[in-house]
């Protein structure tokens, strides 16, 4: 495990401008790194966006929807919620290398045998119930494509795990940007250069996740022995299985909204909600990456800082902070983005980019106050809250969808993610109770909704008005980091560096 640093180890003494200053600054440098990784490779698929709407009709991009919906989800189902044990598992095996070594080897077989059978057996018997459940899309080529580029996704996931419970976060971003490069190539080849449309973009997402797979393969044989210790398989699996019922649960509040819009609407509705769902997702990208960087360090803070709630409370405002100012710059610009990436027949995308910007801002609010209970290893306490989740959002997307479309399926997403967030903060508390700075967060979080609303209510404004209206509510974004001192903590850190 890595050692602390001087500053650091000073940190297990209570308080001090040193303290939070040196927790702030390790912090921000994981921030920047995972944050790279992911907008590297999630930018690259960012970059697609305008093959997409050049090469796409509207209605082949709603396909495109469904399948990377169905790719994301048996991902997590392939996973078997491998790699949130290897993340949390990883410190009990640290200071025995040819343990971790067996562990990782143990762990990595049981996915293998596990993700290759169900996709075999999805591949083989699965056409009726993908028919069944997703009647405008065809199964084949579709579905053997998203099921088997899935399994290779989820394989790099504990290679992944490992870096980031070693806080190796260059080797994260690097493996991260090979995977989106891969992405990008091999889809530009079969769009641009085959003309192969939707069945092009899902050749393009097998051939590079097999491609990943296969990178990945060879850098784990280098840190794992091919073992099969059913003791270790089983503590990974008892840790993971609950955990795979709360991501595959997190699926289903990420995808249902697409995969109900399939069934209910049009796919040029569909296809109209993925672009503006795409956008609005480098709000997840920043949530995700701070997930990244603020889990592996939650865990050790906690274990070595006398001083953890206070610090952690202060490094939470700092984190959604920043996450929150992406947030914002997309509520307030995501029509001139809609814009530039699809042109005027998929302006209708607009709509739904703010509403999903502020779902995802209460994903990072959840990501963050959930961390408590992974520490705790009480995972089994995720699935009821994220299950109800997805229930609620399954069940706001067939009532608001039939009625308000596409930007009834946003707001779906968006109450659910609410619900799951105070759920997760309420039950977290007890098991690690963080000093979090609520009247920080509540400020920075009501603008973002002021910029939404503003957004909505001036759509037809003059180009001088919209421009000051959004420079005023930039302004007191930052205005109110200042005050709150988030930019000095920031400020400090960088200094530091």
């Amino acid at each position: 495990m890595r050692e602390l640093s001087t500053a650091e180890r000073a940190a297990v003494q209570p308080g001090g401008d040193v303290t939070r200053r040196s927790l702030t600054r390790r912090f921000s440098r994981g921030w920047l790194t995972y944050g790279l990784g992911s907008f590297v490779q999630r930018g690259i698929g960012f970059l697609l966006l305008p093959i997409y709407t050049t090469y796409l009709s509207p209605a082949e991009l709603g396909i495109v929807g469904v399948v990377l919906a169905v790719f994301s989800g048996f991902s997590v189902i392939f996973g078997l919620g491998l790699r949130g044990a290897v993340t949390r598992q990883y410190f009990d095996h640290a200071e025995a290398p040819p343990r971790l070594r067996e562990y990782l080897g143990s762990v990595y077989t049981a996915f293998a045998l596990y993700g290759a059978v169900g996709a075999s057996l999805l591949t083989l018997f699965g056409r009726g119930l993908f028919e069944r459940t997703l009647p405008q899309v065809p199964f084949a080529p579709f579905m053997p494509l998203a099921l088997w580029a899935a399994f290779c996704a989820a394989a790099g996931g504990v290679l992944l795990s490992l870096y980031r419970a070693r806080e190796q976060a260059v080797r994260y971003v690097l493996l991260e940007l090979v995977s989106g490069v891969l992405m990008l190539g091999f889809v530009a080849y079969f769009v641009v250069v085959r003309r192969g449309g939707a069945v092009g973009q899902a050749q393009g997402l097998f051939w590079s996740s097999l491609s990943a797979f296969a990178l990945t393969l060879v850098l784990l044989l280098r840190e794992a022995r091919p073992r099969c210790n059913v003791a270790m398989i089983r503590r990974a699996v008892a840790f993971g299985a609950p955990l795979m019922v709360h991501l595959l649960a997190g699926w289903v509040l990420l995808a249902a909204d697409r995969v109900l819009l399939a069934r209910m609407m049009s796919l040029t509705e569909v296809g109209l909600y993925t672009l503006g769902y795409q956008i609005a997702m480098i709000m997840g990208v920043v949530a995700s990456a701070s997930n990244a960087a603020w889990a592996p360090m939650f865990y050790d803070v906690a274990r070595t800082h006398a001083d953890a709630p206070r610090s952690l409370g202060r490094l939470a405002s700092v984190n959604l902070g920043v996450s929150f100012a992406v947030g914002l710059l997309l509520i307030l610009f995501g029509r001139e983005i809609v814009l530039v990436m699809g042109g005027e027949r998929y302006a209708g995308a607009a709509t739904v980019v703010p509403v999903i910007v502020l779902a995802y801002a209460l994903q990072a609010l959840y990501f963050v106050t959930v961390t408590p209970i992974f520490y705790a290893q009480q995972t089994r306490l995720l699935a009821p809250l994220t299950v109800s989740a997805a229930a609620l959002n399954v069940g706001l997307n067939i009532l608001l969808i039939p009625r308000f479309g596409m930007i009834g399926a946003a707001w779906g997403t968006f109450i659910a993610f609410g619900f799951l967030f105070v759920a997760a903060a309420t039950i977290a508390r007890r098991r690690f109770a963080v000093d979090y700075e609520v009247g920080t967060l509540v400020l920075l979080f009501g603008l973002l909704i002021v910029a939404a609303c503003a957004m909505w209510a001036t759509a037809r404004t003059s180009l001088i008005m919209a421009a000051a209206l959004k420079l005023t509510l930039v302004a007191l974004y930052v205005g109110a980091c200042v005050r709150t001192g988030v930019v000095s903590r920031l400020g400090g850190a960088v200094a530091d560096e």
